[in-house]
């Protein structure tokens, strides 16, 4: 399934990559129907864990105008993969493929993804508001500040 994961999360990054800083991301943004097209047939694997997979995969590239016919039937993957994934990370792609895509997503999330969106919308915020140089760590990067602090103090002091 990382085979699948890795072009996805390729893909994720490039749609949020500022065009302007990366002629690459432009590059790549303009292969998503090539991508879409290779993954279609595996949305409907009988195995689970590949259509989970293709279904991450494809959400991102699915943003190309050329590809807004196949929305729908990407909704509907969508819809099943929420009903039956645990992943994390996969149900956080679906969502918000499907809040990209102008659908309210509020009755579809549990308890897991609100609190995963919660946590990143938090961060995103943390990472904006940095302005250290690079003797610190930006602040999405700490998981327990305090814990970071009284580690670094140890090893300096040692």
């Amino acid at each position: 399934m990382a085979r699948l994961d890795r072009p996805g999360g390729t893909a994720l990054d490039a749609e949020e990559a500022r065009l302007d800083d990366y002629p690459e991301a432009r590059a790549f943004r303009e292969l998503r129907p090539v991508f879409h097209a290779a993954v279609q047939p595996l949305l409907t694997d009988d195995d689970q864990a590949v259509r989970e997979a293709a279904a991450a995969t494809a959400f991102p590239p699915a943003e190309h105008p050329a590809l807004a016919a196949e929305r729908d039937a990407l909704v509907a993957c969508a819809l099943r993969l929420l009903a039956t994934s645990t992943n994390r990370y996969r149900r956080y792609l679906t969502l918000d493929a499907l809040r990209a895509w102008g659908i309210d997503t509020s009755d579809l999330e549990n308890a897991d993804d609100r609190a995963t969106r919660e946590r990143r919308a938090r961060l995103a915020a943390e990472r904006s508001a940095w302005t250290g140089g690079c003797s610190e760590d930006p602040p999405s990067s700490r998981r327990d500040e305090g814990a970071t602090r009284s580690g670094r103090r140890a090893l300096h002091e040692s």
